[in-house]
């Protein structure tokens, strides 16, 4: 691959990646968020260090916040004290991520491997069906024409707009993208099933190259959002008019993050205590 042609790669995977910023997070919200750009590059540099040592602990924490809000709305529901769901939520998920430690880290990885799968093997058909994609329309099976049907007015549900947002997702992709989503489902379910298998098994491994991939994307992306607030429009050009140095110092960053949580992680020696024989002094 030449060097125009890894440009123009970089360029619209920098591009595409701000559109889909775009459309989760208002675009007015977007120039007054630079200290959440500023977390993720301290997120970031955190996690390259300290994420696989820190793992069991951050689990347990985060599945015991989860806990808590799980906890209060069951607390809700049953008319109980909100104070002893989110007790009983925090101990009963802080107790269920401490002793299923290698499985959640499993799961973690599935999850973040079938993420991977996705974009490598959808970036050009279902990532755009993707962002195309308007909850409440329906596309026509054969012009692929979309038009807005008015919903319901139903009682909010978090769980049910979730639910219905994601089966939307899959409607309109059925739809505009059969064969490139029967093909990404099939490699992204056999990629979880590895990654699952992989984060179960060799746990530690795991843990280092995940928490160094998921560290790479944070400190950088917060690094170049913040760049390009400060440089302005057409920043993409600008970094990426050395692609090879860009990719080196991405992969580097990985590498070295990787090095350094395989010496942190590394197991202690015990050691061992000797006790003179007897009649020696």
């Amino acid at each position: 691959m030449d060097t125009g042609a890894l440009n123009n790669w970089f360029v619209e995977f920098a591009a595409q990646l701000r559109r889909t910023v775009v459309e989760f997070v208002p675009t007015e919200h977007l120039p007054s968020a630079w200290w959440v750009m500023i977390s993720f590059v301290v997120l970031g540099l955190f996690f390259a260090v300290f994420g696989a040592v820190m793992a069991r602990r951050l689990l347990t924490v985060g599945l015991g916040c989860v806990g808590i809000g799980l906890g209060g709305y069951a607390a809700r529901l049953l008319t109980w004290p909100t104070v002893a769901g989110w007790l009983i939520g925090f101990v009963i998920l802080a107790v269920l991520g401490w002793t299923l430690y290698r499985y959640w880290i499993g799961l973690m990885v599935a999850l973040l491997a079938g993420v991977v799968a996705l974009a490598a093997c959808g970036q050009k058909t279902i990532w755009p069906a993707f962002l195309d994609y308007q909850p409440g329309a329906v596309v026509d099976e054969f012009d692929h024409m979309t038009f807005e049907i008015p919903a319901p007015q139903q009682p909010s549900n978090p769980a049910s707009e979730v639910w219905n947002y994601w089966k939307g997702v899959y409607d309109h992709l059925a739809v505009v993208q059969p064969q490139a989503l029967r093909d990404c489902t099939v490699i992204v379910a056999s990629t979880i099933l590895a990654g699952l298998f992989f984060g179960v098994v060799f746990t530690r491994m795991a843990l280092i190259l995940s928490f160094a991939l998921i560290a790479t994307v944070l400190f950088n992306s917060g690094l170049a959002t913040l760049a390009e607030q400060r440089v302005g429009a057409g920043w993409e050009n600008r970094l990426f008019q050395h692609p090879y140095a860009t990719l080196g110092f991405l992969a580097g960053f990985y590498l070295l993050s990787c090095l350094v949580q395989w010496r942190a992680t590394q197991p202690r020696p015990i050691p061992v205590i000797t006790t003179p024989k007897s009649g020696q002094a």
